[in-house]
């Protein structure tokens, strides 16, 4: 049976198909501050990417008569993704450029065919593409596989809408003769003889057992947000070598301090599963940019990095002023972690602990009669150093009550408006009574009070009490707790 013929390949489409892989993976060099980075790629914007393994996964596949034959074959690709989400899912679409076709298998809902697989590595942060390729049509081939991923981000930050992001790989298959493997063969026999020509070389022979496949890593997470002083990990998965035999030197690991005095540190174990464990301590202040290498024993290396930054935890939410028998949250705005290193602190003016509160819990102030005129303040801490202290709060007495207006309904009545504040003895502070003279008396209309937040609202009806005198009278408003307002004159 003859060959069918072969169609010219697409060398120059898999090697740009290449260069843009590596353009992913390869880490920018050029910034040292996380928010310059942010204004250059989409990387620090929205921390997630995906990274396939490998952009090209070549069969190769004996044509012998009606019969065919596997040779070879790059039979599954991995793709990692990075950052800290919440949900995500993938599509795998795998396009017949020869006939314009495509198949879409989704992972959640488990999709495979017979020469198509794909599953989920959560452990490794991971999506595996499984193939074989079909035998039906003899031919010379190219699939385009396009990875979808719905990622839902686990920071609020980003917002709670899905993102996608994309990459993509291509499948080769490759048609030959046996005539045409027997010439490969020997083609690649004579090479091996003219390389081995003389004395051996030790270390090709070495060369020729180790991993030759393309040597990456992916780190976990691109950016770690973390507290001042707080303990962190990333995790690092390697592709391409066995970091048990395979390591020509001892990894190199290194911090870049955006300020030389701001702290941190880093350090590195290997695991036994072939991924790198990085875990440190958080700077002071400002920023650490972990870089991280490896060398493999054939001379290749490759490196990573990834930055430390601090959280922003905002202000500590206190009252602009407090008043006496009133129960106040008081929020430190502190993260609850799980090491219990973040802490706040309730203090009075002189320095004496009111209250203390670990992580974000929050502080349950009420203040006292006898505290009226005192500062109340409050300090927080991460791992035992003083973060910042808020500013002083001052404790105020309730105010006296005021008449708000007096309202004439006819000739012989008057209505008056009163607005009192607080809290006395664990009761309210409403005006209890009015003080009259003159010829009035007074009744409340008390269907027309109103109470919100610690402010009353009331209504009394003041009437004339002899109809032969002059409508005339002062009135003067008392509250629960004995305060009076100024005197109020009619007419």
């Amino acid at each position: 049976m003859s060959k069918p013929f072969k169609r010219k390949k697409g060398v120059e489409i898999y090697f740009v198909l290449y260069l843009m892989a590596l353009m992913l993976i390869i880490p920018a060099k050029n910034s040292h501050n996380p928010d310059d980075i942010a204004n250059d790629t989409n990387v620090f914007q929205f921390p997630f990417t995906l990274k396939p393994v490998g952009t090209v996964l070549n069969a190769k596949i004996l044509l012998s008569g009606d019969s065919t034959k596997i040779i070879s074959i790059d039979s599954l690709n991995t793709i990692y993704y990075t950052g800290e989400v919440s949900d995500i899912d993938f599509d795998f679409i795998v396009k017949d450029l020869s006939v314009n076709q495509q198949l879409v298998l989704n992972i959640n809902k488990k999709s495979s065919t017979r020469y198509f697989k794909i599953t989920e590595d959560k452990a490794h942060k991971a999506a595996i593409f499984y193939w074989k390729p079909p035998t039906n049509d003899p031919r010379d081939k190219t699939y385009l596989v396009v990875v979808k991923a719905r990622v839902k981000p686990k920071n609020k930050k980003y917002g709670d809408e899905y993102i996608t992001i994309t990459t993509e790989f291509s499948l080769n298959i490759d048609y030959v003769t046996q005539s045409e493997l027997d010439m490969t063969n020997s083609n690649q026999d004579s090479m091996n003889k003219n390389l081995s020509f003389g004395n051996p070389n030790p270390s090709w022979i070495n060369f020729s057992k180790a991993n030759s496949g393309e040597l990456f890593i992916f780190p976990g997470n691109v950016v770690l947000e973390t507290l001042s002083g707080e303990k962190w990990f990333n995790q690092l998965v390697i592709t391409g070598i066995d970091l048990q035999t395979e390591l020509k030197r001892k990894p190199e690991l290194s911090i870049e301090h955006s300020d030389g005095n701001n702290g941190g540190s880093a350090e590195y174990e290997i695991s036994k599963d072939n991924t790198i464990l990085v875990r440190g301590v958080a700077p002071d202040y400002g920023s650490n940019k972990i870089h991280f290498s490896i060398t493999r024993n054939d001379g290749r290396k490759t490196e990573t990095e990834f930055t430390v930054v601090l959280k922003n935890i905002g202000n500590a939410k206190l009252p602009p002023t407090l008043y006496p028998d009133i129960e106040y949250m008081i929020d430190p705005q502190l993260p609850a972690l799980t090491t219990q290193n973040a802490y706040s602190v309730l203090k009075t003016s002189k320095g004496e602990v009111i209250q203390q509160a670990s992580g974000g819990k929050k502080i349950v102030f009420t203040p006292d009669q006898r505290d009226t005129g005192q500062y109340v303040y409050l300090e927080r801490y991460l791992n035992e150093k003083l973060y910042d202290k808020s500013p002083k709060v001052r404790i105020l007495s309730n105010p006296h009550p005021k008449i708000s207006y007096i309202q004439a309904v006819g000739d012989d009545k008057i209505k008056v408006f009163t607005y009192s504040y607080g809290k006395t003895d664990g009761r309210d502070n409403v005006v209890t009574e009015l003080i009259i003279t003159g010829n009035a008396d007074y009744y409340p209309l008390s269907g027309q009070m109103k109470s919100q937040n610690y402010t009353y609202e009331q209504q009394f009806m003041i009437q004339r009490s002899n109809k032969s005198k002059p409508f005339t009278f002062t009135v003067t408003a008392k509250n629960a707790e004995g305060k009076k307002s100024e005197i109020k004159r009619y007419p």
